[in-house]
């Protein structure tokens, strides 16, 4: 990524995670605002649940990305406010998207917890309820291509370390292991 500029940027102003969580939010919204659903499982809750969620990491991500965005490609009077505030955003960011991932990752398990009980949802509410499996089976194969990734990562890290050479031994009446050709030492410097 680091030799392709258009995908680093792409990355650091967080355009995919805008995408990602728009259609999201879009799809749970469409599913459940203003909309009474009568079924004995709280899937209309998990999906209204899951549209709060993505609505706060748009909100997140969108900060982030106009923050970027004049940091980039604004005048010199946006570009000035902003370099300080880009280097403190980074250093929030991350613990704030830490507790987002959180959240949604319990939310993501209660609404599994909710899918799996008896419920008369598939007939009452059938777009939610499919909706909340593929939520489910989306969330739950990209947390695990997640960990694939970190694992191989960490892998990759352990299987190709530089090994440092190690420092010889300093002792002082011990002759080097290769001297052959060298004028013999005599403690004052002299040759």
């Amino acid at each position: 990524m680091q030799n392709n500029p258009k995908a680093t940027k792409c990355f650091r102003l967080k355009i995919i995670q805008l995408i990602l969580h728009s259609i999201i939010a879009l799809v749970t919204g469409l599913l459940t605002v203003n909309k009474k659903v009568e079924c004995s499982a709280p899937i209309a809750v998990f999906l209204l649940g899951v549209f709060g969620t993505y609505i706060a990491g748009i909100g997140l991500n969108f900060f982030v990305c106009f923050g970027r965005m004049c940091e980039y490609y604004g005048t010199d009077y946006c570009k000035r406010p902003f370099k300080l505030c880009m280097n403190g955003l980074g250093f929030v960011y991350i613990p704030l998207y830490f507790v987002f991932c959180v959240i949604e990752f319990i939310w993501y398990v209660l609404g599994g917890y909710w899918y799996a009980s008896n419920s008369d949802c598939s007939d009452e509410f059938s777009n939610g309820y499919n909706a909340t499996i593929g939520l489910l089976a989306f969330y739950f194969i990209l947390l695990l291509l997640y960990l694939i990734a970190f694992i191989v990562f960490f892998c990759y890290l352990k299987f190709n370390q530089i090994e440092e050479p190690k420092a010889q031994e300093n002792i002082p009446n011990k002759p080097a292991e290769n001297t052959a050709g060298l004028p013999p030492d005599n403690n004052r410097g002299e040759v």
